[in-house]
C-alpha cells in the first residue's frame, strides 16, 4: 500500500536542536502527501514575534493546536516540529490525537553531543528574528529540562501512541512501542529517511 493510501497520521517530530528534526522533516514533506506542516517558529513569524517571548507562548503552543486539529479534522496529516521536551505539552497533543481518533508516532532525532555542536556552528544566522537555535548554552538548557518521552508510555490512555527513536548520525532507528495499526507507516517512514540520509 502507498503511503499517500494509508490513514493519517499526527507525526511528532522531538529531540534537541541540531539532532536533525528539520532535515527529517523536509524528506517526510517531499514524500508524504496529504501532510500539514506546523511549528511554533513559523507560528511565532506569522505573529510578528521579532524574539522568543516566555510570557506569550502560550498564545504560539494554543495556535499550534488550532491549526493542528483543523488539519486532522479535514483527515490530513500533520508534522510537528518543535523540540517537545515537556511531558505535559506532549500529553496535550497526544489527547487533541486521540479525541480525533488519530495514531500518533512519536519520533524523537538524536546524536552526540561533538556532532551536535559541529551542526550548530553551521547554521546561519537568523538576522534578528526568530530563528533556530545557535548558542550551546541554550542547547543545554534545553538538554537539562528535557522529560523522557518513554515516561509518557507508562500514562493510561496510550493505545494510540508509537515511539521511535532516529539517530542521525549514525542512520539507525531503535523502535520503542510500534501500535500494530501503523507497522506499514513506520516502515514507510524509516525508508524515506534511510534512503534520504542526514
Amino acid at each position: 500500500m502507498k503511503v499517500e493510501e494509508m490513514k493519517k497520521y499526527l507525526i511528532m517530530l522531538a529531540g534537541l536542536p541540531c539532532t536533525g528534526k528539520s532535515t527529517v522533516r523536509c524528506k517526510l514533506m517531499q514524500n508524504l502527501k496529504n501532510y500539514d506542516f506546523h511549528e511554533n517558529t513559523q507560528v511565532r513569524k506569522d505573529f510578528g514575534y521579532k524574539k522568543f517571548d516566555p510570557r506569550k507562548d502560550y498564545l504560539v503552543l494554543k495556535e499550534i493546536n488550532r491549526r493542528m486539529e483543523e488539519s486532522l479534522i479535514k483527515d490530513r496529516g500533520v508534522i510537528l516540529d518543535s523540540i517537545h521536551r515537556f511531558n505535559e505539552r506532549r500529553k496535550e497533543l497526544y489527547e487533541i490525537a486521540q479525541r480525533l481518533g488519530k495514531n500518533v508516532l512519536i519520533l524523537e532525532c538524536v546524536c552526540s553531543e561533538k556532532e551536535i555542536k559541529k551542526r550548530m556552528k553551521k547554521r546561519p544566522k537568523h538576522k534578528g528574528i526568530v530563528g533556530d537555535v545557535r548558542d550551546i548554552k541554550v542547547y543545554f538548557r534545553f538538554a537539562g529540562e528535557w522529560q523522557n518521552i518513554e515516561e509518557d508510555l507508562k500514562q493510561s490512555n496510550t493505545e494510540h501512541l508509537s515511539y521511535i527513536k532516529y539517530d542521525s548520525e549514525k542512520n539507525i532507528f531503535k523502535l520503542i512501542k510500534i501500535n500494530s495499526e501503523i507497522n506499514d507507516f513506520v516502515d514507510e517512514i524509516k525508508n524515506i529517511i534511510i534512503k534520504n540520509v542526514l
